[in-house]
Formats: C-alpha cells, structure tokens, sequence
C-alpha cells in the first residue's frame, strides 16, 4: 500500500513515465494477490478487515425500539459534532472546538484519577452543556447508545451533571458501541456454558510457590511479586460459586496454560484479576494471571490482547474487572484498541470493561449485583445501572465521587444472557478452583477485621 501510494504520488508529477505505470501496477496486482491468499486462508480475518459494511440509517432506525437512541459523535480537524438517530428521524448536530472540547476532556480525566471533587462541580457540568445539553431535547426517551470518537472513549456520560446536578445515570440508561460496524454485525446463535470466572488472587502463598519452583538461571519477575493481592475478588469468587454454575480457575488454577484451553467455554466470562493497558503497543496490553515458575515459552503467565484475538470466545458476555481494561490506544477508524476491543473481535458481542483503575471493594459489589440482575433477565445495560445506582444510594458522600462507581461501563451489544443457577454437579466441577481461594480466606477475614476501609484496585 505504501509503495502504490508512493507511485500514485511519482506519476502525479511524470504522467508519462513508463516505468512507473509497470511498477505500480506489478504493485497492485500483488496487493489482490495477498487479498485474495486471505480469503481463501483467512475467511474469518477477511470478513473483519474488507467486508465491514456500515448498516444504512434506514436499517439502523427500524431495528431501534421505541425510547432508544444512538448517538454517534465525530470530529474532523476542528470541531465535534452528534449524529443523532431515534426511530422517526435523525439530527446532525455541531456542538463546539475540538481544543475547547480535548481540554475539558483532559481535565475531567486528571480529576477524576484524583478523586477532584471539580470532576462534579465543573468539569463535568461543563463537558454536560458541549456534548449532551444540545441534543437533549431531540431525545426520543431515557434509553442511549453511545458510539465515541477519539478523546470521548475515556469519557463515562454517565458521571456527568446535569443542570438540576444530577448524574446522568439518574434519568438515563447508557451503553457503548465501539462502531455502527459491530453494534449491527450480525448475530451468532446464543451459547450455552457455564459462568467461567477468572480469578488469581495473588495471595502471598501463590507468589512464594512460584518462588519455590523457579530454576536457579530464572530471573523471578519482580512486576509480578510486587502485585496487589485481590481479597474482595476472592470473596465474590466464593459467591458466585454458591449462587450460579461456575467453571473456577481460582488461585493458583488461574494460569495461562487453563485460560487458554477453556476460555471458549463459557457463555459468561468474569475476570476478577489485574490488567496492564500499553497504549503505545495496545496489542501487548495485558490481564494478570497466575504464575507457575514453569511457564515455557511462548507463554509468560500473562494473557495479551494479540493472544486473545486468537480464542474462538464463545461468550455472550465478559466482564473485565480489571484496570483500564478498555484503555488502549485510538485508531483512526477502528476507535479505542484495547483489551476489550481484542475480546469483542474474538467473538464475545458485549463487555463490561473498566476505564480508569477501580477500587476493587466497590468494583466487586457492582459486580455481584450486575450478574444478580442480569440473572433476573435484565438487559445488560439496565442491570449495570441498577448496580450503580444502589451502590450510590448506599454509599456515603465521600465515595459517590464518579471515580469511585463509573469507571465500570458497557461496551457492545445490549441484551440478555442466561446465567444457569448452581445445580448438584457444578459445585464438584467448581470446588478444585475454589479450594485454593478458602484456603486464603483466612487471611481475608484478618484483612477485614484489620480495618473495614481498607481499599484496593484492581491496577
């Protein structure tokens, strides 16, 4: 591609030149040769990369139910605008600089990693009245999908105040699409599995048995002994497996050699466990799993987004509960790379990622009410805003701070998932991942009765 462009550029300025002509169609004839390998080889990476088609707006607004809205925010090289798109009708919006609206966007973020309480009072009322106040009232109900565009993929609507300061979570239900491209990819027929959760714990006797089965040559990886150890995400592990059929890589189960083998399993898939965004190579961001000190290479103890691309998923649904799972670097027409963009392209529709490093005790209870309501049958959407919402009805005023409850957010498809409840043969299938994690619960209770407002992330 790059030397065809090359040419086009030469002929440009010598029209005439032979030699040109010949090369650059040599050159074109090898692209549609290469193409053409990949079809036939590659038929799956081939519909993703040249058969993407955005769905016409006629196509979109017959398939939106009466009360839901898309909005689709674009930038050129000076400005944002909304395309607003309801069932009866569809509004262009502009709205205001690409400077005015970045600057905001970079302030709201600094404030809200420093839990600055300006985040509510006027970051986010100003980021209210560029990007929401104009479109509104051209709303046809309390029902959005948002598909973003550059900086906007930081940004949670939700945590944003309106003119009466209330959240926007209060009067609205709000979703993410990475693009029209893959909210309207067509469907698979749903799967059927088990609730397989992923989560490692990184309990002291875990990194001391990794320790233990090091070679004298091996140099132990420090990054990962210096890793946080997860209690709250123990716990919710335990609870799940009481309440739901749950496939447990728990503990020291959790390693890249099990995740690999049945990641594809699951219709819903939970990872309770540390992630590491690399915006300059997204494709090396990571999730944290459990070491053995006998991993063989290509495998590291870590799960990268470009080894994700690569598991047939079968999943409905996953939840990433780990830091800045949706953070990654952005694409000019292909939106955020990012860990839950490699997880969405695997073949899981819908993700609830993470946008900034979340607190793990918060983080979990959302967790656990997202999957009761969902369980219930609610679309993953209003289950994760019920979450939130009784999270804040519950929680006292220093930690309603939006950094606190909305860094968790939906991204892909929006719809219903059947979560199987515990029968008599999964606990037997889930109690060998699960007895790692009640051997560290021993620990976990002398952790709580330490001091109940002990906080963690999951970073």
């Amino acid at each position: 591609k790059k030397a065809i462009a090359r040419l086009n550029e030469q002929l440009l300025d010598q029209p005439d030149e032979v030699a040109s002509k010949r090369q650059l169609l040599r050159k074109k004839e090898a692209l549609q040769a290469h193409i053409d390998h990949i079809e036939r080889h590659y038929p799956a990476y081939f519909d993703l990369m040249f058969r993407t088609k955005v769905p016409e707006l006629s196509t979109i607004q017959s398939r939106l139910p009466a009360g839901q809205n898309l909005i689709e925010y674009m930038q050129d090289d000076t400005a944002y605008y909304a395309l607003v798109i309801r069932p009866d009708r569809a509004t262009f919006l502009h709205l205001a600089g690409r400077r005015v609206i970045d600057a905001a966007i970079g302030r709201w973020t600094e404030q809200i990693m420093a839990r600055d309480p300006r985040a509510k009072t006027e970051t986010g009322p100003l980021l209210y009245r560029l990007l929401w106040q104009p479109l509104e009232n051209g709303l046809a109900g309390d029902r959005v999908t948002i598909v973003p565009t550059g900086p906007l993929f930081y940004l949670n609507f939700e945590t944003l105040p309106d003119r009466r300061h209330r959240f926007l979570i209060e009067d609205y239900t709000i979703a993410y699409a990475i693009s029209l491209t893959t909210l309207y990819a067509p469907d698979e027929p749903a799967s059927k599995g088990p609730l397989l959760a992923v989560v490692p714990g990184f309990e002291p006797d875990m990194k001391r048995q990794y320790l233990e089965r090091l070679d004298s040559l091996t140099v132990p990886d420090q990054a990962y002994l210096r890793t946080v150890r997860q209690p709250w995400s123990l716990r919710l592990a335990r609870q799940l497996a009481d309440q739901y059929a749950l496939r447990g890589f728990i503990g020291a189960r959790a390693t890249e050699t099990n995740i690999k083998a049945h990641l594809s399993e699951g219709s819903v898939l939970y990872f309770g466990t540390h992630a590491v965004a690399d915006p300059d190579d997204p494709l090396r961001s990571k999730l944290i799993l459990a070491k053995t000190g006998e991993e063989q290479p290509p495998e590291d103890g870590y799960l990268h987004a470009y080894e994700i691309y690569g598991i047939p998923l079968r999943a409905e649904l996953a939840i990433l509960n780990a830091c800045e799972s949706g953070l990654g670097n952005l694409r000019k027409g292909e939106g955020m790379i990012s860990l839950a963009y490699s997880v969405q392209f695997a073949g899981c529709p819908s993700t609830v990622l993470s946008l900034w490093k979340v607190d793990e005790r918060v983080s979990t209870g959302i967790t656990r009410d997202f999957l009761a309501y969902t369980a219930r049958g609610y679309v993953y959407s209003d289950a994760l805003r019920l979450a939130k919402l009784d999270y804040l009805r519950q929680a006292d005023t220093l930690l309603q701070h939006p950094f606190d409850w909305g860094g968790m957010v939906l991204m892909g498809k929006d719809r219903t998932v059947e979560i199987a409840p515990a029968g008599p043969g999964w606990p037997l299938l889930a109690a060998g991942g699960l007895l790692l994690a009640l051997l560290g619960f021993g620990s976990y209770r002398l952790f709580g009765r330490a001091g109940g407002k002990t906080r963690g992330f999951n970073g």
